[in-house]
């Protein structure tokens, strides 16, 4: 996605999410009132959901799922140019020695010996960097990236299950279609979270993952007292349910659920930062490093033959 589809993305989340609100609340008012048109509001933000919310939420996580995978493989691809060229220089610098050692007739040269020294430090700090460097990557993809990614796919599911619920509510025609589009929904987001609590790399968010199971079968219970109303032909009675202010009722399941795994998405996401950075700054202080023990190891070897070039003169 290119940065002109992102910013239309964007525009249309920051533009439509706001109005969508404004209908639920809508629907909600006219619905305590007693008046009918409610359903009409709570179908028109279903729509908006459904045909412009969602699918550009969808296109901005898929955007920024693989931005996350070209940060992870930046800190996981090994850097064979700098260890190439610090193995050539080491090889040079032994050589070195050995000649000079060999035309001065001495069998040390402190300096080049000291030189040497400063490029194995550097292939050490390397190799020590970037196994730190992998760890971090690592971490950042088990505890970050993948709960990140799979929480993400829940929220964006419980927005989709919301909308299939409230919009069955005004469209008694699909009502079946929809009602099996909001099971299929439910089974997912149950599918992701008790997967995510049964594995022990993902222990970042626990309590925001229980907290969103508990949320998730209070919902199930309310949508069930809602098919059981409308089935009972009191429509005022589902819809009281599902967008009324009652604390067992659909809104307030669906509520706090969605704050659930937005805290989630916010750990998740905050871990992932974490072990990115230390991942980019064991790299930066190994490069930083490096370059340093390397002027560090020509100084040396200059202090090392110029003695020695001396006496030829």
């Amino acid at each position: 996605m290119d940065n002109t589809e992102t910013r239309q993305d964007l525009t249309t989340l920051s533009a439509q999410i706001p109005v969508y609100t404004g209908l639920i609340e809508s629907a909600r008012i006219n619905n305590r009132l007693g008046n009918p048109v409610g359903s009409a509001y709570l179908g028109e933000a279903s729509n908006m959901m459904q045909e412009m919310i969602l699918p550009a939420a969808e296109r901005l996580y898929a955007e920024r799922a693989d931005a996350i995978g070209d940060s992870r493989t930046n800190f996981t691809n090994a850097p064979w140019g700098v260890y190439t060229a610090l193995m050539l220089l080491l090889a040079a610098m032994i050589a070195a020695h050995l000649y000079v050692a060999r035309r001065s007739r001495r069998r040390f040269n402190l300096g080049l010996l000291v030189g040497i020294g400063c490029v194995l430090i550097g292939l050490l700090w390397l190799l020590v960097g970037g196994l730190l460097s992998v760890n971090s990557t690592a971490n950042a993809e088990n505890r970050g990236a993948v709960p990140l990614r799979e929480l993400t796919q829940a929220r964006i599911l419980t927005q989709q299950a919301r909308s299939d619920e409230t919009l069955s509510l005004v469209r008694r025609g699909d009502q079946q279609e929809l009602e099996s589009g909001y099971a299929k929904a439910v089974a997912q987001i149950d599918t992701v979270l008790t997967d995510y609590r049964e594995d022990d790399r993902k222990d970042v968010a626990e309590d925001s993952v229980a907290d969103a199971i508990d949320a998730l079968a209070l919902w199930r219970d309310a949508h069930a007292a809602i098919l059981e109303r409308t089935n009972a032909g009191d429509f005022n009675g589902a819809t009281a349910i599902a967008v009324g202010d009652n604390p067992d009722g659909s809104a307030a399941a669906y509520s706090r659920l969605d704050t659930a795994l937005v805290d989630g998405i916010t750990d998740t996401r905050n871990t992932f930062r974490d072990d990115i950075n230390t991942a980019r700054v064991v790299i930066g202080y190994a490069g930083l490093g490096i370059m340093l023990l390397g002027i560090a190891a020509g100084i040396a070897a200059f202090v090392g033959i110029f003695p020695r070039i001396r006496e030829y003169r």
